[in-house]
């Protein structure tokens, strides 16, 4: 998948449960965990990460 360095890192600084590849590589996700306490929060960083690393097809 290009880019799944990039995915990984921001899966690993916003605080998500990790990341999550379908379709042979051509859709990345993140897990979330809607109990977590800082659930918005982790939601608000990943989105800002994604975009820091120029990552921006972004959907939720």
């Amino acid at each position: 998948m290009p880019r799944f360095d990039d995915l990984v890192g921001v899966a690993q600084g916003a605080g998500t449960a990790g990341p999550q590849i379908a379709h042979s590589g051509s859709i990345g996700a993140f897990l979330f965990d809607p109990a977590a306490p800082d659930h918005a929060q982790a939601v608000a960083r990943a989105e800002k990460e994604l975009s820091a690393s120029r990552i921006d097809d972004c959907r939720h």
